[in-house]
Formats: structure tokens, C-alpha cells, sequence
């Protein structure tokens, strides 16, 4: 499935005062998707038995948008050849 976005791992502290993420010693990495919706930055978190299919669906999207892209250019470079030859 194709999803829109980016994953991070982030290091996070707890807030706890006893911790020793109060010292340095950050929790994590914890995974997050970054995309946006309706123009607004959206972040989900990641299980880490999801990873890999999300990982999967974010790439599966950028194949697709560069076969658009390539598809478009073609149909693009298609008319201009058209036209030069007045057939459009």
C-alpha cells in the first residue's frame, strides 16, 4: 500500500526525575512517519513489527510518483514531437 511520508527514529526522554535520560542517556529510537495532511505536518508512530511495511509502502509510493513523472515526460516529449511534425 502506498503511503505518503518519511520514517524517523527519534531518541526521547521520559521526564521522570530518577531517570537517566535526565542525564544523557536518551530512550529509543523510537520510530515515527512523518507526512502531511490537508497541509498540515503529521507524525504517527511505528511499531517496531511495522516497520518494514511501512517502510515498504513509502517506497512503493516513490516508484510510483517517478513512473508518473517519467510516464508524463514521455507523453510531454510525445506532442512536442507532434507538433513539430504538424500532426497535432
Amino acid at each position: 500500500m502506498p503511503l505518503k511520508g518519511v520514517v524517523v527514529a527519534e531518541m526521547k526522554r521520559c521526564g521522570k526525575l530518577s531517570c537517566r535520560c535526565n542525564y544523557g542517556h536518551l530512550h529509543g529510537p523510537y520510530h515515527y512517519r512523518y507526512y502531511r495532511e490537508r497541509g498540515r505536518l503529521r507524525k504517527s508512530y511505528v511499531r517496531p513489527s511495522d516497520l518494514e511495511e511501512i517502510r515498504g509502502g513509502i517506497e512503493a509510493r516513490k516508484r510510483t510518483q517517478t513512473e508518473r513523472r517519467v510516464a508524463k515526460w514521455q507523453i510531454q516529449r510525445m506532442i512536442h514531437e507532434l507538433k513539430r511534425a504538424g500532426l497535432w
